[in-house]
């Protein structure tokens, strides 16, 4: 018969065994308010996405009390713009658009907590790689099948290629299960596209209904140095409860779904480690 000591014992291993462990979804910190990251061990998070926004825009019935935006995360990498630019060509190099090879697509990016890199100057220079690694897209501002997202966090970038971008409304959680009409790319985004250098505005200045449509919000943020961060968005380390009467937060809440763990000193495990969930 084995001893209390034994038995507390016996399960200090046990927890020591399940902490090395390769969890399936492992949050991550972002430092960055408002977003939070979740490793996983899924080939393919896009797909699983696909699954979970096509689930929730045929029932139109809300899972999520609170997040309010999960994107999807092919890859990350350090926030400098020559290794963006590099892993931005490997991404787009083993995307299949073979059904749709002429498909049209947006660039579109966040900064947050970063004073390095400069917005429109970022999406400029990976339009460029876009458009040498895929000659056969066209840049679309209102209505692209594909959009390629820059989420820098810190020294972080996370980089994912969303499709149905406007037909899952921005992959919203909340938003995807409301009846839907003609969606846009909403006018308050800042694209980049296959468009000219002057096409593309600085934060500042309004672009004209007439001629451009947004791609991304331009969220003012504490410590953003181009004011394009969500407020709150998935991944980040906090989020905020939905309001008792069922209307959405005020400040967009989100989750980054990815194979690979955010690369960087300023995103660090949580201890002890969560699963992910709603």
């Amino acid at each position: 018969k084995q001893s209390i000591e034994d038995d507390l014992a016996a399960e200090l291993n046990e927890l020591k065994e399940s902490k090395d462990k390769v969890r399936r979804f492992q949050k991550l910190k972002t430092d960055v308010a408002g977003n939070f990251f979740v490793s996983t061990t899924v080939d393919d998070p896009g797909r699983l996405l696909t699954a979970i926004f096509e689930d929730l825009k045929t029932k139109q019935e809300q899972r999520s009390r609170y997040i309010q935006r999960l994107l999807p995360v092919q890859t990350t990498c350090k926030a400098h713009i020559d290794t963006m630019k590099k892993t931005v060509e490997t991404v787009l190099a083993s995307y299949d658009d073979s059904a749709t090879p002429e498909l049209t697509y947006l660039v579109a990016g966040k900064i947050r907590h970063n004073t390095n890199l400069k917005h429109n100057a970022m999406l400029q220079e990976i339009v460029q790689v876009v458009k040498a690694a895929r000659p056969r897209w066209t840049g679309e501002l209102r209505k692209p099948d594909l959009v390629l997202m820059l989420d820098v966090l810190h020294n972080v970038c996370c980089i994912s290629l969303m499709p149905r971008y406007l037909e899952f409304r921005k992959y919203n959680l909340l938003e995807v299960t409301k009846p839907q009409q003609n969606p846009e790319v909403p006018k308050e985004s800042h694209p980049a596209t296959d468009i000219p250098k002057d096409a593309v505005q600085d934060k500042d200045t309004k672009l004209k209904e007439e001629d451009n449509a947004p791609c991304e919000e331009h969220e003012e943020s504490s410590g953003d140095q181009n004011g394009a961060g969500d407020v709150s968005r998935s991944t980040t380390t906090e989020t905020t409860d939905k309001p008792d009467d069922g209307k959405p937060p005020s400040n967009e809440d989100s989750a980054e779904l990815s194979t690979d763990a955010l690369k960087g000193g300023d995103v660090d495990s949580d201890k002890p480690a969560e699963p992910c969930g709603d």
